[in-house]
């Protein structure tokens, strides 16, 4: 999760916008909770096995990639990384 925050929090902190550029700090924590709101079921181990959790959304995250990018996906299959 660090890293969501982290790319959210330098986005923001290299606004330069006058109205803008003083509030980057409690607007990177607004974005990352709702973010954090919309994705909770992928962190909650009860969960994972679940239409909602983790295991379901790395093998929709699989078969995406499969259709979208094959070359990638057998790149990936071929040295045992899987989604």
């Amino acid at each position: 999760m660090n890293e969501i925050l982290a790319t959210i929090y330098y986005t923001f902190s290299m606004d330069t916008h006058p109205d803008f550029k003083d509030h980057f700090e409690a607007d990177s924590f607004y974005c990352f909770s709702i973010l954090m709101g919309d994705l909770k079921d992928n962190f909650i181990q009860s969960f994972d096995k679940t239409k909602s959790g983790i295991c379901s959304k790395l093998a929709q995250l699989d078969l995406k990639l499969k259709k979208v990018d094959l070359q990638l996906w057998k790149h990936l299959q071929n040295h045992k990384i899987q989604a």
